[in-house]
C-alpha cells in the first residue's frame, strides 16, 4: 500500500494563499494605478496624479500583486522599476482600461441618444409611405435623433411590445392590443413601360388595355396583394403576372421589354430613368389601411418628443388620403 503524501505546514499555507488570491479578480481602479505607476515610475506623484493619498495608492498596488499572485514592481528608497511580470501584463491591462473606458464612452453615448430620440419600425413596404413625413417632422425637430426599423409586419407587433420601437407601422389586419390609431388611405395604379414601347405615347391606360400584357410587380409587399388582386377583379389571367424580387430588377426587366411593370404611388418610382415611361392606370383606386402604434415603454423624458412624433404622422398621413 502507497503511503499517504506528507505536506509541510509551509506548502499549506502557500496552497491556501493561491487559493484566496484566485478569488479576487483585479479591478479597473488598480488597474488604472497599475498604468499610471509605469508612466511615473514614482508612488507620490502617480498618487497625486490620480488624485489619491500615497497609502492608498499604495494599498492599491498591493492588492493588485496579491490578486495576482505576482510582483510586478521593484521598489527602492529612489527608485520603482517594472519587474518581468509586471512587463509581461502591462499591454494587457492597457488594452483592459481601454476597452473599458471606451465602454463606458458607449453607455454614455447610448443614454444621451436615448434622451433626444424617436425609433419607428415597419415594412419596407412601408416606408416608402412613412420615411418623407418623417423627414418632414425632423425639420423641426433637429434635435432629436430620428431613426427607422426595416421590420416584417409579423414581428412589429413584438418590437412595440418589447420596447425596441417607439412607434410602429402595420397593415390594419393584423391583431394587437398595443394602443394605435388607424388611418385609410387611397392610392393610384401606374404602369411602367420601356419608352419605345406602343403604349408609351399615352397618358393614361385602361385595365382592358393592359390585361394581355405580361405585368411585373414586386414581390414580397402589402403593396403586391392588392395589386393582385386589382388585376384580378379587372380580367388579367394570374400567369399574365410575374414578380420581381425588389424595384431594381423590375426596372431592368421593363427596359428590356419583358414586359410591363405595376406600381401605386406608394412607391417612388424613378422619373428620372431615360428607359422609362409612368403612365396613369384609369379607375385604380388601391385602398388600404395601417395603423400606428406606440409602445408603453417609454420613459418620461422621451415621451413628449414620441407623442409629437405620432401624432404628426397621423395627421399627415390622414390628410394625404
Amino acid at each position: 500500500m502507497q503511503s499517504p503524501i506528507n505536506i509541510s505546514l509551509l506548502d499549506q499555507i502557500k496552497i491556501s494563499k493561491i487559493k484566496r488570491r484566485s478569488t479576487y479578480n483585479p479591478t479597473m481602479r488598480q488597474l488604472a494605478c497599475f498604468r499610471e505607476l509605469v508612466r511615473q515610475l514614482s508612488f507620490s506623484r502617480a498618487a497625486s496624479s490620480l488624485s489619491m493619498s500615497q497609502p492608498a495608492f499604495s494599498l492599491a498596488i498591493s492588492k493588485l500583486e496579491y490578486s495576482l499572485g505576482a510582483r510586478l514592481f521593484e521598489r527602492s528608497t529612489n527608485n520603482v522599476r517594472l519587474t518581468s511580470d509586471g512587463e509581461a501584463i502591462r499591454d494587457h491591462a492597457e488594452w483592459m482600461l481601454s476597452n473599458y473606458e471606451q465602454g463606458n464612452r458607449d453607455l454614455r453615448q447610448i443614454l444621451k441618444i436615448r434622451q433626444k430620440s424617436v425609433c419607428i419600425g415597419g415594412s419596407p413596404n412601408m416606408a416608402v409611405v412613412v420615411v418623407p413625413v418623417l423627414a418632414e417632422w425632423h425639420k423641426k425637430k433637429t434635435n432629436v435623433t430620428l431613426r427607422w426599423k426595416d421590420i416584417n409586419d409579423e414581428d412589429v407587433i413584438d418590437s412595440i411590445e418589447r420596447g425596441d420601437v417607439d412607434i410602429g407601422i402595420i397593415k390594419n389586419s393584423l391583431p394587437t392590443k398595443a394602443p394605435s390609431r388607424e388611418i385609410t388611405s387611397c392610392h393610384d395604379l401606374f404602369i411602367l413601360v420601356n419608352i419605345n414601347h406602343a403604349m408609351a405615347r399615352n397618358k393614361s391606360l385602361s385595365w382592358d388595355e393592359i390585361k394581355d400584357s405580361v405585368l411585373i410587380t414586386v414581390t414580397g409587399s402589402y403593396e403586391q396583394k392588392i395589386i393582385i388582386k386589382a388585376a384580378s377583379d379587372n380580367g388579367a389571367t394570374p400567369l399574365a403576372i410575374q414578380y420581381a424580387s425588389c424595384i431594381e430588377s423590375m426596372y431592368s426587366r421593363i427596359g428590356a421589354g419583358m414586359g410591363v411593370g405595376i406600381v401605386s404611388d406608394m412607391r417612388r418610382v424613378d422619373d428620372s430613368s431615360p428607359k422609362l415611361a409612368k403612365i396613369h392606370l384609369i379607375n385604380s383606386n388601391m385602398k388600404w389601411s395601417l395603423r400606428l402604434l406606440m409602445t408603453e415603454r417609454i420613459s418620461s423624458n422621451r415621451l413628449e418628443e414620441v407623442l409629437d412624433c405620432r401624432d404628426f404622422l397621423y395627421e399627415t398621413l390622414k390628410a394625404s388620403k
